[in-house]
């Protein structure tokens, strides 16, 4: 009984705590950190895909690079139309997105902690922690998609731990689910499902906990949603393919990893001389 008091005593500090930090960030949302490049670009296609109702649209705005449409920040942009539907589009709207997936990441980083500490003293203080590092508050601010992906991530590893004694095929489709859809916020979705996959590979070979059965059904599950998405995105663009390669070669995405090594000192010089363009460094 008194324990169970002990950890209701955690819970509503942190719901106290998670208040007040949505409140006090709310004050400040429009005014940091200062507007990103990206942040009217994306917010700006949402506002072209609502008007025109049309997925397939690109940026009328933006002609610096050729254009080309695909699916695959699809889930992304619908989220985005929703609030600017409900709120307006101005940066408010936009950004208010972000703040809410950084509580909701809070929220399931605490739950994680719990699983993985077992105390909830130390998982308050590590979500304490979480909250005032700033590049989180940085993320819970951009009208961008690093939070949803460090929400999904956290929720999905959260899901994972908490089947993990009694994980079955249809936890991993479930799991797989979860991951596939995060394809349609961003492309560097397959961050999430890297930790996930060694976490699943060490249950596997080390404690028995999940099949390799399962692991294969999470594993189909997740590329057939990825195959979801390249069908959307062909049905956008017959040259889907060719033109999302052509667009990643303008940024040195195929470079040979021994041209990527050779660039890093130049990188690092660049990030300490604050040469960077329009992101804070």
């Amino acid at each position: 009984m008194r324990k169970r008091i002990f950890n209701t005593d955690k819970k509503t500090l942190l719901l106290f705590f998670l208040v007040i930090y949505f409140a006090i960030n709310l004050l400040f949302l429009t005014k940091f950190p200062f507007i990103h490049s990206d942040e009217p670009w994306l917010s700006g296609l949402s506002r072209n895909i609502m008007e025109q109702k049309d997925y397939s649209v690109t940026e009328t705005f933006f002609d610096l690079y050729e254009r080309n449409p695909h699916a695959i920040k699809s889930v992304f942009h619908t989220i985005q139309i929703f609030f600017i539907k409900f709120f307006g589009y101005s940066v408010f709207s936009v950004r208010l997105i972000s703040l809410i997936f950084g509580i909701l990441t809070l929220i399931y980083f605490y739950k994680l902690c719990n699983k993985i500490f077992n105390k909830s003293i130390y998982s308050l203080l590590a979500t304490l922690m979480l909250s005032l590092d700033i590049q989180f508050i940085y993320a819970s601010h951009f009208a961008r998609q690093e939070i949803i992906l460090t929400f999904v991530l956290i929720f999905a590893l959260n899901y994972l731990f908490k089947y993990l004694c009694s994980f079955n095929s249809k936890n991993a489709i479930t799991l797989g689910l979860i991951i596939g859809v995060s394809i349609g916020i961003h492309p560097n979705s397959f961050i999430i499902a890297l930790p996930v996959a060694f976490i699943m590979f060490y249950h596997i070979l080390i404690t028995k906990k999940i099949s390799m059965k399962d692991a294969i059904i999470c594993f189909i599950t997740l590329n057939v949603v990825g195959t979801i998405y390249i069908f959307l995105s062909l049905s956008f663009d017959h040259n889907f393919f060719t033109n999302y390669s052509n667009y990643g070669q303008q940024f040195g995405v195929f470079h040979s990893p021994d041209k990527k090594i050779s660039q890093l000192l130049n990188f690092y010089l660049k990030l300490f001389f604050g040469v960077s363009g329009t992101y804070y460094t």
